[in-house]
């Protein structure tokens, strides 16, 4: 039969369970985040690098163009500010995409791997305290039963007692 104590211990531990599983998935939130920080941060330099080797690229060419010819360079320079301006603008547009899928596939992984965390690790543990409570309250109905049945034959063996003394009375006044 289970006691105020024995319950409050199982009270306790089950919330010791579920604080453990909250610091568990709060902790693979942190790392997950930390994650997607430094890939966000990887793309950042890996951009930067690119801009800065464009840039260098850019510059070369313009000294090159300055040299050959004052008149060569006005028509070069027109015409590579354009295709460069075009360039960028496409370039800018399919590194957005490019990002853009890379962030969408980095959620959905992240997500995928949330799902995969919460029903191997989660929905299992959840699972057994799930268990653990049926377990518990068909003890509990089983000892409330048991009490309520106790209670039925001390009533029971009280009238017997009481039927055998007046059956006695009536013997003996016989």
């Amino acid at each position: 039969m289970l006691d105020s104590n024995d319950i409050q211990i199982i009270s306790k531990l089950l919330e010791q369970s579920r604080n453990e599983m909250h610091a568990e998935l709060e902790q693979s939130r942190s790392e997950m985040r930390a994650e997607l920080e430094q890939s966000r941060n990887e793309m950042h330099a890996e951009l930067e690098q690119s801009r800065n080797e464009m840039h260098a690229e850019m510059t070369a060419l313009l000294e090159k163009n300055r040299i050959e010819t004052h008149a060569e360079m006005t028509a070069l320079l027109e015409k590579n500010r354009i295709e460069t301006r075009d360039e960028m603008k496409k370039y800018r547009e399919e590194m957005r995409a490019e990002m853009t899928e890379l962030l969408r596939q980095n959620r959905e992984e992240t997500r995928n791997d949330m799902m995969a965390i919460i029903e191997s690790e989660v929905n299992p543990k959840l699972q057994i305290l799930a268990e653990g409570h049926e377990v518990l309250l068909e003890k509990i109905n089983r000892l409330e039963k048991q009490d309520e049945l106790t209670g039925r034959v001390v009533v029971l063996e009280e009238a017997v007692k009481k039927h055998n003394k007046e059956l006695n009375a009536l013997k003996q006044a016989q």
